[in-house]
């Protein structure tokens, strides 16, 4: 009934005529935006009442949504991720080796559970982040400036997890890169 846009910036969501690709979206009305600046994902079940949703929570609050089905949750969930933070790498990748290591980070090999595809994983450690404001606005500068980019010769920045420690930014793997 009230069809949702996902825009860099927002969730927005419409009344007004069903949306297709590729169809000009000026007539509608946006009835609730959601802004997304660094959103949190959370994955939602409710197996009692066979529910599967998500939760995104944004700096003015949060929203649920609930899908049909596992398929769609799953498929929302896929395309949020690339805006989105979300909370347990662990269920997704598993970490090997390690790259390399800087003052404020490390890097991991890591296998991506579901295809296993292999993905460099750079591993920000809160507690040091932390230490200044202007460390916090880099980082988020960064995550803001790899999510825009698109361009064979620069690494793609495909997810951003958090926990209690750490920022997790998963990165494409090449071997090339390694190689050097």
């Amino acid at each position: 009934k009230y069809p949702f846009i996902l825009s860099k910036e927002a969730l927005l969501q419409c009344e007004g005529p069903e949306i297709r690709e590729g169809k000009d979206l000026s007539g509608l009305k946006v009835s609730a935006t959601l802004k997304l600046k660094n959103p949190r994902i959370e994955k939602l079940e409710n197996t009692l009442h066979n529910l599967h949703g998500f939760k995104l929570t944004g700096y003015k609050g949060s929203f649920e949504f609930y899908c049909e089905n596992v398929l769609e949750q799953d498929e929302w969930i896929e395309r949020l991720r690339k805006v989105c933070i979300s909370y347990n790498i662990s269920c997704r990748y598993t970490f090997g080796t390690m790259l390399g290591k800087g003052s404020f980070a490390k890097v991991n090999l890591a296998v991506k559970r579901r295809d296993q595809k292999k993905y460099a994983i750079k591993s920000i450690e809160k507690s040091k982040l932390m230490q200044g404001k202007r460390n916090i606005i880099s980082l988020e500068r960064e995550i803001s400036i790899l999510r825009k980019l698109n361009h064979p010769n620069i690494i793609k920045l495909h997810e951003v997890y958090e926990n209690e420690l750490y920022i997790h930014l998963c990165l494409l793997y090449t071997s090339d890169a390694a190689d050097e």
